[in-house]
């Protein structure tokens, strides 16, 4: 069949365009063999194409955790289920799941088959992570075991003020919020028949929370996070929300109400008063504290309130602890028919008492009242001459709110610092306290612990 020259040129054009077609499907159909083995039964088919390496990014997970849209994240998405696979089978719903240390992302990225960039060197980098601290003999054949998914946080005190019994989170809208209450109710009396009744109004008053902002930021370098696991946002992330979370109780309990902080607790007015403390001080190591703490409650049961936690540092309760008579007897001790006893140290099981407690928050009893503690009470302030007073809180605390205009959130920029080739994380909450009804509460200064 004779062919002429525009026929040739278009065969050979069609033929080039076909094959042109089958290299794209061939390069971009994903395969079975090509998708992640750890992740189990049920794995959400991946639309990535696994044949082109890839660097996980825990920004793009956390995005599309928070969205609900994997697209661009599929890599990030197929890691984490092969770590839920392989370690994590029993992770929350709306979670993800990270490999905790070198040995761990090597091995989910090698039994996965996940494209990860460099993956041999991956392999050699997390081999050779764990004998870099090598110094014995034989070490390059021994190398140590690092326990990097053992890793452990600073020490840090408690979070108090969102635990005390009753207290509420309320979520609002606006920057500013109305509180209004009684403060005097309607008085009745006794008349005679057919008698003139006097008239009595209940007196009302309001007071205006002003929602503030509280915030941590934190820069990293792009080369640490390419030099440690990916965990080390997560880690960061996580640190970030707890040096807000221990601000905010700082802020609910002390915080001045001046500039941007909030009016916690020992800066509210209206507080019922507790008893005058000596011109410098009364110690609290000393025989008579528990008639002290006796008073306060006596002085809240006045004021029609019976309290349901004290808050107060540490060195206080220890004081209180090792109070002992002329016999070298603990006094405030759990003696069985003492009734009222001012218990400090309480037997087993007796702090479990309501569902809404956190148990270990609780660190003993006074006066049959649970007692929370918080380092971030100073007890290094100025009574008279001494300069190591503090001061403590006790009331109902089903009179606190907490105020929650925007609750923790964390943000993540590749971009900010791009320049710098820096990532920065942000956390940051809009939250205010409001004591509904301030006479429900104590605070005591001018104790010495």
């Amino acid at each position: 069949m004779d062919i002429t020259a525009d026929q040739l040129e278009k065969l050979v054009t069609d033929a080039a365009k076909s094959g042109a077609e089958a290299a794209v499907r061939a390069v971009n159909t994903v395969d079975d063999k090509d998708r992640p083995a750890g992740a189990g039964t049920g794995a959400v088919v991946s639309n990535v194409n696994l044949k082109r390496p890839q660097t996980p990014r825990l920004s793009k997970m956390i995005q599309a955790l928070r969205s609900g849209d994997w697209s661009g994240a599929e890599l990030e998405r197929d890691l984490s289920q092969a770590t839920e696979g392989r370690y994590n089978k029993d992770h929350e719903s709306r979670s993800v799941s990270l490999p905790a240390n070198p040995f761990a992302f090597a091995t989910i990225v090698e039994e996965a088959d996940l494209p990860v960039t460099d993956r041999p060197a991956l392999k050699e980098w997390a081999v050779r992570a764990a004998g870099e601290a090598t110094v014995a003999a034989g070490g390059a054949l021994v190398p140590p075991q690092w326990l990097q998914e053992q890793f452990a946080p600073s020490l840090q005190t408690a979070v108090a003020f969102r635990n005390a019994p009753g207290v509420e989170s309320i979520p609002v809208v606006s920057n500013s919020v109305l509180l209004p209450r009684e403060t005097v109710m309607p008085t009745s009396a006794g008349y005679a028949e057919a008698g003139t009744i006097t008239a009595s109004d209940a007196t009302f008053a309001q007071q205006t929370i002003t929602i503030k902002k509280q915030a941590a930021y934190n820069v990293f370098s792009n080369e640490l996070l390419a030099d440690s696991t990916p965990a080390y946002e997560a880690y960061i992330a996580k640190s970030l929300a707890r040096s807000l979370a221990l601000f905010q109780d700082q802020q609910f309990i002390e915080g001045s109400g001046s500039g941007n902080n909030l009016t916690g607790m020992g800066s509210y007015s209206g507080l019922t008063t507790g008893y005058t403390p000596a011109a410098n001080g009364d110690s609290y190591s000393a025989a008579g504290a528990a008639d002290k703490l006796i008073n306060l409650v006596f002085n809240l049961r006045t004021a029609g309130v019976e309290p349901n936690a004290w808050i107060m540092h540490p060195r206080v309760m220890q004081s209180l602890s090792t109070l002992k008579d002329s016999n070298n007897r603990y006094i405030l001790a759990s003696i069985a028919g003492n009734f009222g006893a001012p218990v400090a140290i309480p037997g087993a099981g007796t702090l479990q008492t309501s569902g809404t407690f956190v148990p270990p928050v609780w660190k003993g009893m006074l006066l049959g009242i649970p007692v929370l503690l918080t380092a971030q009470i100073s007890i290094l302030e100025t009574q008279g001459t001494s300069t190591n007073a503090t001061h403590l809180y006790v009331g109902d605390f089903t009179f606190g709110r907490v105020l929650d205009r925007q609750a923790i959130e964390m943000a993540l920029s590749e971009h900010i610092l791009f320049t710098n080739d820096q990532t920065a994380v942000r956390v940051s909450a809009r939250s205010g306290l409001a004591l509904i009804v301030p006479a429900a509460f104590i605070k005591q200064s001018g104790i010495i612990p």
